[in-house]
């Protein structure tokens, strides 16, 4: 009895092992997508848990001690609701920081609408296309890193490297008393000046399609349009 007790338990510290490294590579993933509650991520965290709960159940009968049973499983239950609990919190803040999808959505089609609707060079007032409560507005370019992004923001808005991740990607963040209400993304080029912080009524930009990238629009600032202009 005495074997069997001990094979199960380096078995069991094996597999606890495994378990502890599975919700490290699990807040990874959290952190990489910024992953809020659904039924994919709630079921990855709570899988692995019932699956280790059900092996301490069957390693707790070789104890033929109620006390030192009692021990194990408390022991265990600690140890196994640790990393679940600490990867419901990363969801509870991605949560808590997500835009509204449904308003996201519609700010992506008023956007592409007005990229399509303006000659080049027409002016495209983000104030019209963003009717919404917001302050300041960041543009960012390809290849920027979470901690750029959330270092310009001034608290903790996404962990992930996905975020612009080619030479086309660019994300606009609209900001309002500190704290990112909306997002959009876009796909294209942009002038260099307009890689920065902008106040509503300053958001004022120009698409110019002859310049664009890969057929992509090109995004420049209406007022750098307009001083160039010799007329």
């Amino acid at each position: 009895m005495t074997i069997k007790r001990i094979i199960a338990s380096l078995i069991y510290a094996v597999l606890a092992a495994i378990y502890l490294y599975g919700y490290k590579m699990l807040n990874l993933i959290i952190d990489e997508f910024d992953s809020s509650f659904s039924m994919i991520s709630v079921t990855g965290i709570l899988l692995p848990f019932g699956l280790a709960v059900g092996g301490m159940v069957i390693v707790s009968s070789c104890f033929r001690s109620v006390r030192m049973k009692s021990a194990f499983i408390g022991l265990s239950l600690l140890l196994f609701l640790t990393p679940v609990l600490y990867s419901v919190s990363k969801l509870t803040a991605n949560e808590s920081q997500a835009v509204n999808p449904l308003r996201q959505a519609e700010l992506a089609k008023r956007f592409k609408e007005a990229l399509r609707g303006g000659t080049d060079g027409a002016p495209i007032s983000m104030a019209s296309v963003a009717p919404f409560d917001w302050d300041r507005l960041i543009v960012f370019g390809p290849y920027v890193s979470p901690s750029e992004v959330n270092g310009k923001l001034g608290y903790t808005w996404t962990r992930s490297s996905f975020l612009n991740s080619n030479e086309t990607d660019y994300t606009i963040l609209f900001v309002n008393n500190g704290k990112v209400v909306q997002s959009l993304y876009f796909a294209g080029s942009v002038d260099p000046a307009i890689l920065g912080t902008f106040w509503p009524n300053d958001v004022k930009l120009a698409v110019d399609n002859q310049q664009g990238t890969f057929r992509l629009p090109h995004l420049k600032k209406y007022k750098e349009e307009k001083e160039s202009d010799p007329g």
